[in-house]
């Protein structure tokens, strides 16, 4: 169990390092991210299959649409699942995943699995609080069947987030929301 777990972090931190991080450090610490990818990442367990997800809106809120990738996955499977989070406005892109991270008890992933996806999200991980992030988790897929997932990432200014907190809370806000169509094949 630990060799799988260790394999998965290590997978996760590859993903992360992939792509370049360029923090400056006169920012103000709590500047808006800004988002213009979601990278939805899935493995099953024991294989190095990879499965990739994306949401994509370079130009931001009010110019065109973004460009969304269907999520693909088996039947009757296990995933492990994580959520890469980029700014490629910027150049180098900026890893907005390591921000999150770093301010873990500030950000909450939100998955609504809509009826008929047939897709149970399980396992999200904690943050340094115990209450949880959602950076990954695990996906359980039934038998075949289309359906839609929201991810929500929505940002707690002063902290405070509680694990009863609803995706609306208003404690926070979001910094990204976006809908996939799933199809479990």
């Amino acid at each position: 169990m630990k060799l799988t777990s260790l394999k998965w972090s290590l997978l996760v931190a590859t993903a992360f390092s992939l792509y370049a991080c360029d923090k400056n450090d006169n920012e103000e610490p709590n500047d808006e991210e800004v988002i213009t990818t979601v990278r939805m990442i899935y493995t099953i367990p024991g294989t190095t299959t990879v499965t990739t997800a994306t949401w994509e809106d370079l130009d931001g809120p009010g110019g065109n649409n973004p460009v969304v990738d269907t999520i693909k996955l088996l039947a009757n499977r296990t995933y492990n699942a994580a959520v890469l989070v980029l700014d490629r406005s910027k150049t180098p892109v900026d890893t907005v995943s390591y921000e999150i991270l770093e301010e873990d008890y500030e950000h909450r992933f939100y998955y609504n699995i809509f009826t008929g996806a047939n897709i149970n999200v399980t396992n999200l991980n904690k943050d340094r609080n115990g209450v949880t992030l959602g950076t990954t988790s695990t996906w359980t897929t039934l038998g075949a069947a289309t359906g839609s997932a929201r991810v929500t990432l929505r940002h707690y200014d002063e902290g405070g987030k509680a694990e009863s907190d609803p995706v609306d809370s208003p404690k926070s806000s979001s910094d990204i929301e976006c809908t996939f169509v799933t199809r479990v094949f």
